[in-house]
């Protein structure tokens, strides 16, 4: 057997799958290392939490990409919600707030009210498995930055898993196609 012909093939595929690696990641949004939405609540109510990121469901712009962890506990009367922003391929430094929190039924809610133009009412509902806020208006008229502030409704979500199905078009990945390929097909 040559075992330069084996190197020379095996040096190749391997050439090729760094290529078609380094083509997708060249192209395409950040991705949120976020699988899916999740929301807990304890048995007794006294913890509360969701982790996802923030999708639009009212079929306005996309939002910029963050990770969002949040907890609320009963005995403190408040929520905590870490952020991490991802713009243009840079991380920011999380955004940790606590803020007042009511109890209900079936999770919590709280507003944010930090930004300057606008407000947050957040709800997470553990038993339905899913956590909305609502972004409007503070209507504060005199800063000239705070007009264009528009309503917004939004979900906490999890990563888009048919994404990777539209990255893969339009670039010639065949070794990566093929995967894909033998993917569909167990499924």
């Amino acid at each position: 057997m040559n075992w330069w012909k084996v190197a020379f093939f095996g040096t190749l595929f391997a050439f090729e799958a760094a290529r078609e690696v380094a083509v997708l990641a060249s192209n395409g949004p950040p991705k949120i290392a976020v699988s899916m939405a999740n929301q807990y609540r304890s048995p007794d109510g006294s913890l509360v939490t969701a982790s996802g990121r923030w999708q639009r469901t009212d079929g306005g712009e996309a939002l910029v990409p963050a990770a969002v962890q949040i907890e609320c506990w009963r005995e403190r009367g408040s929520c905590v919600m870490a952020s991490a922003l991802v713009d243009d391929g840079y991380v920011h430094v999380p955004r940790i707030e606590q803020r007042d929190a009511r109890f209900t039924a079936t999770g919590a809610e709280f507003t944010d009210d930090w930004p300057t133009c606008v407000k947050m009412f957040v709800r997470i509902d553990a038993v339905h498995n899913m956590t909305t806020a609502v972004r409007s208006s503070k209507n504060s008229k005199e800063d000239p930055l705070c007009k264009a502030a528009e309503q917004i409704q939004m979900r906490l979500a999890g990563y888009d898993t048919g994404q990777h199905k539209r990255w893969l078009k339009g670039h010639f990945v065949p070794l990566l196609s093929m995967v894909q390929w033998v993917a569909d097909l167990r499924s």
